[in-house]
């Protein structure tokens, strides 16, 4: 939904480029925006549901993709309330929404759906909602065993990151002889553009490492 696509840019042509690889590798293929419909419509029975993902971008992407098939209100997290009124202000169609903490303490959730960020699970903030399923919704739940790792109950693939396919045609469209690749999977990227003859390199950053078995072993969301 709201992503910049290859294609959607003016570049300047140059020699040099600098692309970010966190999902490059030929595995990312959304399927998460038409399972979220699905818990739109049938998420509302038994116990709370509450769906972790980021609080600026990834939260209200999931809200808006949930405003195609469901108008009733979703309950989410104090973090998630100031930026999705101003996605609400620029005119971008989100569900109705309700912050949880509005909700009299001791009121059953059951049956409810909950948009949080990940800095919340765990916490206090949590104990409200008792017994509940959670799920979390990020490119990484694409890979394999990623979801079991962390211990949720469902995973949703959805990403905001380009993948393989719209990381290359970006590069062409740049018509960059030169290529610097950081974060994520960098290597890969780097040593398949040296095949196709271009100069490629590995750009260290303080996100070094960010790949998702880093991620999971360190804990970061």
């Amino acid at each position: 939904m709201h992503r910049i696509r290859a294609g959607s840019l003016p570049y300047v042509r140059d020699r040099g480029d600098v692309r970010v690889a966190t999902f490059p590798l030929g595995f990312r293929r959304d399927n998460g925006t038409r399972d979220l419909r699905l818990v739109g419509r049938d998420a509302h029975g038994g116990e709370p549901a509450v769906l972790f993902c980021y609080a600026l971008g990834k939260a209200q992407r999931v809200l808006a993709e949930l405003a195609r098939c469901a108008d009733r209100p979703v309950f989410v997290h104090g973090a998630l309330v100031d930026l999705t009124d101003l996605y609400r202000a620029a005119g971008v169609r989100l569900v109705p929404t309700v912050r949880a903490t509005e909700r009299a303490r001791g009121t059953s959730f059951g049956g409810e759906l909950i948009v949080a960020p990940l800095s919340a699970r765990g916490s206090t903030w949590m104990r409200r909602f008792g017994g509940h399923s959670s799920a979390f919704a990020s490119g990484w739940m694409r890979i394999r065993g990623a979801r079991r790792r962390r211990a949720y109950d469902r995973g949703f693939a959805l990403s905001d990151h380009a993948d393989w396919d719209a990381l290359l045609t970006t590069i062409d469209e740049t018509g960059a002889g030169r290529v610097f690749v950081t974060h994520g999977y960098s290597h890969q990227l780097s040593q398949y553009l040296s095949t196709r003859g271009i100069e490629a390199h590995v750009w260290r950053t303080a996100y070094e490492g960010e790949t998702e078995s880093h991620d999971a072993q360190s804990g970061t969301p």
